[in-house]
C-alpha cells in the first residue's frame, strides 16, 4: 500500500501543471469515454504506452515489474498533458499502477495478464 501511495504522489508531482484539478467524478466511476469519444493523448504518452505494451509482451515475468515501473516513471516524468484529457489519464493510471506494483515473478501470475489487458485497454479510451 505504501508503494501505491508513493507512486500516486509521483504522478501528481510529475504532473505539476495539474494544479489539483483532478476530475473526481471520473475517479469515482472508473474509466469512461469523453461523451462517447476517445480522450486525446499527446505523443509522449502514446509512445510510453506503446513501449509498456512491448515490454509486457517481451520481457520475462521475473523482470517485468521492474521494467514496467521504469517505463511508468518515464511516462510520469515527461507528462505534459492538461485538462480533462490529463485527468482521464490519471483515472487510467490509477488502475494500472497498483496492478504493476502487485506483479509477481511467474508468467502464470494472473496480474501479468491483467497488466497486458490494461495496456491494451488504453486504446479503448484514448486516441492513438
Amino acid at each position: 500500500m505504501f508503494v501505491i501511495l508513493i507512486l500516486s504522489n509521483m504522478i501528481i508531482a510529475g504532473c505539476s501543471h495539474m494544479h489539483g484539478h483532478h476530475n473526481e467524478e471520473h475517479a469515482s466511476e472508473g474509466m469512461t469515454l469523453n461523451d462517447g469519444k476517445k480522450w486525446k493523448s499527446d505523443t509522449h504518452t502514446m509512445e510510453s504506452i506503446q513501449r509498456m505494451r512491448k515490454v509486457a509482451k517481451t520481457i520475462p515475468a521475473s523482470k517485468l515489474k521492474k521494467s514496467l515501473k521504469k517505463e511508468l516513471n518515464e511516462l510520469i516524468n515527461g507528462c505534459r498533458m492538461e485538462g480533462a484529457d490529463h485527468d482521464a489519464l490519471h483515472v487510467y493510471l490509477s488502475e494500472l499502477m497498483p496492478t504493476i506494483n502487485r506483479l509477481g515473478a511467474s508468467p502464470k501470475d494472473s496480474k501479468v495478464q491483467k497488466v497486458r489487458a490494461l495496456l491494451d485497454k488504453y486504446s479503448n479510451y484514448f486516441e492513438e
